[in-house]
């Protein structure tokens, strides 16, 4: 195993040790041990980890450092695929960048007044933005990228998505072509890293953590099978009372629960606030200022349980975030990933669990194991109670003594096996 690199033995100016000392950064984790130094460096940069490990950490280094006082424009864009994230980033680089001088961060979103945006970019020398909105503020000369030398492109695979390729490239376009590229991201999937290369400088480097594998290692990963019901409504209900009765037999500090569309996430919200438990929600169809309200509550928990789209599934980082619940099963393997990436950040330890029900559900878990880790991939079942509902689920959060305990799902092995 390898020793733990502290960031204080980093080559790095003094404002930014301190800021990352006072906001509790000693040891780095093995992508930042990596790709620090290098980003420093000004080398560009294709950073692939797993979630939670601190990418977000890796550029926002990389920003301060590279930081000119004297320079009245401003000298960063990173760009980010939703309103969430891009005020999530905002805040780390202002706590990163605390003690550097003349250093600001601003988020760039829509939603909100052009005027806001313009006064917003006064002494703004770090700018954080989703794709429609910075192009917009560059057509409408609001944003002056003429003294932009870093470039970063955060959750990339989804960046380069039809919806919202071609805005990318029209951003990237505006900027000047002597500058830092670092582009990160948990997955990287058909061939998406490749289409990510023409952004980047020839000489770049691909960085990730030694034996990375798209594994979430601080989490446990279960399924629970549902019988298939006659239409949606009774489906809903079903899951329902299946993550109540989760809330009840696993003890967690916060939850989200995920759905699939904007109607399963309200109706889930509903109903679980009917079964008596007090779930916020949050969905692209709400007003900006009620998804930063319910993001901000959660955060802060004012709230412990989150019915969400996979608009939060990438990049949103929440301390306490210990349970996630896939009440439905999502798309593919990617998804899945992010979504369970949300617990169990760096150093912590999270369980995720997936709700199936029927013969279609089942079919494309088992698709999304396989894409993960091959046919020996798995997840545990949750033992059911001899007279049904699930049983007593003892020293759940106690990995390390899991032994024979949970029974295994295999990808694409019908028959059962236990370890």
């Amino acid at each position: 195993m390898e020793q733990p690199v502290r960031f204080s033995y980093m080559h790095m100016s003094e404002p930014v040790r301190n800021a990352l000392s006072k906001n509790g950064y000693t040891l780095a984790s093995p992508i930042q041990a990596r790709a620090v130094p290098l980003a420093c460096c000004c080398f560009d940069l294709l950073v692939q980890a797993k979630a939670g490990t601190g990418k977000t950490l890796v550029f926002a280094i990389a920003i301060a450092e590279t930081h000119k006082p004297n320079v009245g424009f401003p000298q960063s864009l990173t760009i980010v695929p939703t309103r969430e994230v891009a005020v999530q980033v905002e805040g780390v680089l202002n706590r990163i960048g605390a003690e550097v001088p003349k250093f600001q961060a601003r988020s760039f979103i829509g939603g909100m007044e052009i005027s806001v945006d313009r006064k917003n970019l006064q002494n703004c020398s770090a700018v954080v933005g989703t794709p429609g909105r910075l192009l917009h503020l560059i057509k409408s000369n609001v944003l002056n990228t003429s003294c932009i030398r870093t470039l970063v492109l955060d959750e990339a695979d989804t960046l380069i998505d039809k919806s919202m390729r071609e805005d990318i490239r029209k951003i990237i376009s505006a900027l000047p072509e002597k500058r830092q590229t670092i582009i990160c991201s948990a997955t990287f999937y058909n061939n998406r890293d490749r289409e990510l290369l023409k952004f980047m400088n020839e000489k770049y480097i691909a960085v990730t953590p030694k034996r990375e594998v798209p594994m979430l290692y601080g989490i446990k990963q279960f399924v629970r099978e549902l019988p298939q019901e006659s239409d949606t409504v009774k489906d809903v209900m079903a899951k329902v009372a299946a993550v109540s009765e989760l809330f009840t037999r696993i003890p967690f500090l916060q939850c989200v629960v995920f759905a699939n569309t904007t109607a399963k996430a309200e109706a889930y919200c509903l109903y679980l606030r009917k079964a008596g438990w007090q779930p916020e929600l949050i969905n692209s169809a709400m007003e900006q200022r009620l998804r930063l309200k319910a993001m901000d509550d959660f955060r802060t928990i004012r709230s412990r349980i989150l019915v969400a789209t996979n608009l939060i599934a990438r990049g949103i980082d929440v301390d306490n975030l210990n349970l996630v619940v896939n009440a439905d099963v999502p798309k593919d393997h990617a998804t899945y990933l992010h979504r369970i990436g949300r617990a169990g950040r760096f150093g912590t330890h999270g369980i995720a669990v997936t709700l199936v029900s029927g013969v279609s559900d089942m079919e494309r878990f088992r698709r999304i194991l396989h894409d993960i880790g091959g046919n020996e991939m798995f997840a545990h079942r949750l033992p059911e109670a001899p007279g049904g509902g699930l049983a007593e689920l003892k020293d759940v959060w106690n990995f390390a003594e899991y032994g024979n305990k949970y029974e295994k799902l295999y990808a694409y092995q019908m028959e059962q096996e236990t370890s």
